[in-house]
């Protein structure tokens, strides 16, 4: 869970160089690259990609539209609400949980990996998600400085925001956020600081193999030899998925980009969740 340029591509990536993690990128788009016959990050279109050619079904082909349209209503944001009032009739849940055990089963089946990792971020498709009675669902939910959420979305790359929708953006999801992961899904959800990450790695991937109950001892080895990630095949994701591998790296650019007025504005404006989160004005 959390906003989008929080850092989740990058997190998921290194897990998924985890022996037991299979990484399938933002699986809330899957149904919108089938219909679409979308680009796989191999580079290959999603139905000619070997990875995922025996995972999709002819069903989910055929029915890859109306799956979309009923994934789209359970997954987003406007479903938060229908979720926390239980408004999804019952057949609808049915279908709905149907499709993606079908799917998910799959591709755990082909993969033979334990985990499977989604980085959709969508607060929508984890209680969608939580529905599924046979998974063990985990939810890392990834905050970051409000002030490196605005320089990410100031990048002329994929959806761009101003800073001002950027606060706002950031307050509504973090807020929702904040409720599921204390109310709704509690001691399922891990919540972890990007600069933390970035900052004391090791420290964050032993809290995750606690909460994952999984040996990420390779994960941590690559952080220090600085050896390269792989992004395997995901769907989704953002710049980083047309990169065949990435490395560890720290990205705190807006510390020099922004004014100290502006850095002090961006920060009272978003107050309650920087405060929250222990960020420093």
């Amino acid at each position: 869970m959390g906003t989008g340029r929080s850092g989740t591509t990058a997190l998921a990536t290194f897990l998924g160089n985890n022996k037991e993690i299979q990484n399938i990128g933002e699986m809330h788009q899957f149904f919108e690259h089938i219909d679409e016959n979308k680009e796989c990050s191999c580079g290959k279109q999603i139905n000619e990609c070997d990875f995922w050619d025996n995972k999709i079904s002819n069903n989910l082909i055929q029915s890859s539209t109306k799956n979309r349209i009923l994934s789209e209503k359970f997954e987003s944001h406007s479903s938060i609400v229908k979720h926390i009032l239980q408004l999804f009739s019952k057949k609808e849940i049915e279908e709905y949980l149907e499709i993606h055990q079908q799917l998910l089963s799959a591709i755990q089946l082909d993969s033979e990996k334990t985990t499977l990792l989604d980085s959709s971020k969508y607060i929508g498709r984890a209680l969608a998600l939580d529905k599924l009675e046979n998974i063990d669902l985990k939810v890392i939910y990834v905050v970051r400085d409000v002030r490196g959420v605005i320089n990410s979305f100031s990048k002329n790359v994929q959806t761009s925001k101003k800073p001002l929708s950027t606060i706002f953006y950031y307050l509504i999801i973090n807020s929702v956020a904040e409720f599921v992961a204390k109310i709704l899904l509690r001691k399922k959800v891990v919540k972890i600081r990007y600069e933390d990450l970035i900052y004391s790695p090791l420290k964050v991937f032993s809290k995750l193999e606690l909460f994952l109950k999984l040996d990420l001892t390779g994960v941590k080895n690559k952080i220090i030899d600085k050896q390269p990630f792989l992004l395997g095949h995901i769907v989704g994701g953002n710049r980083l998925k047309k990169n065949k591998e990435i490395y560890f790296r720290k990205d705190v650019s807006w510390e020099d980009k922004f004014s100290l007025v502006s850095r002090v504005c961006y920060y009272i404006l978003a107050f309650p969740i920087m405060f929250l989160n222990r960020y420093k004005l």
